[in-house]
């Protein structure tokens, strides 16, 4: 259980990651960059914290979860392929469906 939430929060933290510099080769000017790699962030942050985090506030249950958790992760996939490879991409897929799998939670 130790090992499936630690390697959950690892791939919380690499969608955010991912996701942030995405956003930031996205944009063509610095000012550009920086709006929406922050700005990406902090929206999939409170997404996630108001529905998907295991203590927030409107946790979704069921279909609604598995369709919240493959837009986040998802979106870093895409992210992660877009700029470092799809073999890295891949790998992270990989992981989040071995996690999900196994997960005790929902």
């Amino acid at each position: 259980m130790i090992f499936h939430s630690g390697l959950r929060l690892l791939l919380e933290v690499v969608a955010l990651i991912a996701i942030w510099y995405g956003g930031f080769q996205l944009g063509g000017t610095y000012l550009t960059k920086l709006f929406l790699s922050i700005g990406f962030v902090i929206i999939i942050s409170v997404i996630w914290g108001i529905f998907g985090s295991p203590h927030a506030p409107y946790q979704l249950k069921g279909i609604n979860r598995l369709l919240l958790e493959f837009f986040i992760f998802g979106l870093a996939t895409f992210a992660i392929a877009a700029t470092m490879g799809w073999l890295e991409a891949l790998l992270y897929a990989l992981l989040v469906i071995f996690n999900r799998l196994f997960i005790n939670n929902p």
